[in-house]
């Protein structure tokens, strides 16, 4: 029962003190850039927000200057496109009868009668 408790033998504690990771943030300028391009900097962990990785935060950023020089040269692209191509004035058109087009005259009573019979 004695030993239960614990008594006799005294227990070494170990040397190693246990210290808790100071959460080191990112670096200031780079945050910065971040900030300022629109990413989001911080990720949930439970019920409190922790900063990304240097290394995470930083590919976002390079994906991000990417993307926005693309999209940059496509306008670009878009806008010399639209340069050339010069808008080709339409003349307006005079609409005619279908009898006028096809060269015909408007047929005399006696004709209409020979293609629609007597009911005309």
């Amino acid at each position: 029962m004695l030993s239960l408790l614990g008594f006799g033998k005294r227990r070494r504690r170990s040397t190693k003190k246990t210290s808790k990771k100071g959460s080191k943030s990112p670096p200031k300028q780079l945050l910065k850039i971040a900030r300022r391009l629109g990413l989001k900097v911080t990720v949930k962990r439970g019920s409190r927000r922790v900063y990304k990785s240097k290394t995470l935060i930083k590919r976002a950023v390079v994906k991000k200057l990417r993307m926005i020089k693309k999209k940059k040269l496509a306008q670009k692209k878009k806008l010399l496109k639209k340069k050339k191509s010069r808008k080709v004035r339409r003349t307006r058109r005079v609409r005619r009868s279908r009898r006028s087009r096809i060269g015909m005259k408007k047929p005399s009573a006696p004709m209409m009668q020979m293609y629609f019979g007597r009911l005309y």
